[in-house]
C-alpha cells in the first residue's frame, strides 16, 4: 500500500483495506494541501466496502482537484465497493475504470 509520486505529475495510490483506509485517503487529501499540480489515481483492488466517512473524503479530493485542474480516477473497484458507489448515488460522480494502467493511461492522454 501507500503513495507514489510519478514523473508524469500523477500520484498513484494503492488504497489499503478497511482498518487503513480513511487514514490513507487523509492522507492525499492532506498531500493535496501543499501539492495541487497533479491527477490522482486510486487502486481500491484492496478496499471491498466505502463507509460514508471515507465516501466524505474521496469527495473532497476531488473537489480540491477539480479546483486546480486536475482529475481523480479511481480504479480496481470491487462489486461491492461499486455497490456502495451506486446506494450513494455518486457511481457518475467519479471518473472509473477496470484498473491502474488504464486509469494512468487515461490521465496521461487527457491532461
Amino acid at each position: 500500500m501507500g503513495i507514489q509520486t510519478g514523473s508524469e505529475g500523477v500520484i498513484l495510490v494503492d488504497l489499503p483495506g478497511q482498518a487503513e483506509l480513511q487514514r490513507e485517503l487523509d492522507k492525499v487529501s492532506e498531500l493535496l494541501l501543499d501539492r495541487c499540480d497533479c491527477d490522482v489515481v486510486m487502486d481500491f483492488s484492496n478496499v471491498m466496502s466505502l463507509n460514508s466517512r471515507s465516501l466524505l473524503i474521496l469527495l473532497r479530493i476531488r473537489r480540491q482537484l477539480e479546483t486546480t485542474g486536475h482529475r481523480l480516477v479511481l480504479s480496481s473497484l470491487v462489486a461491492t465497493t461499486w455497490d456502495d458507489l451506486s446506494a450513494m448515488g455518486l457511481s457518475g460522480v467519479f471518473e472509473i475504470t477496470i484498473d491502474r494502467f488504464h486509469a494512468l493511461a487515461l490521465v496521461q492522454a487527457h491532461p
